[in-house]
């Protein structure tokens, strides 16, 4: 069988600045954890990466939980909202 690198997507997250991206990233851990279960977390292979601005989070997902990252971040207490969906980093 052939081993293929999954397909991933970034994504920027605008967020409330006086929470800290950490307690962001954990908030919507735990609610994915709630909707989707504990092995569909593992599989999302959700990652943060440092934003030089404040107030975006910059979020990687695997391409097939994309969807379901999305309706997370639209079911999430505090607002949040997608600013932009990338293949790459750089964008």
């Amino acid at each position: 069988m052939l081993r293929r690198k999954n397909r991933r997507r970034y994504l920027a997250v605008l967020y409330e600045p006086n929470k800290s991206q950490t307690q962001v990233m954990r908030d919507i851990q735990g609610r994915f954890m709630e909707l989707f279960g504990c092995l569909a977390t593992e599989l999302a292979y959700l990652r943060v990466y440092n934003s030089k601005q404040n107030g975006i989070l910059i979020l990687s997902c695997d391409l097939e939980y994309l969807e379901r990252i999305l309706f997370t971040i639209a079911m999430m207490e505090q607002p949040m909202t997608v600013l932009m969906m990338s293949g790459t980093i750089r964008k």
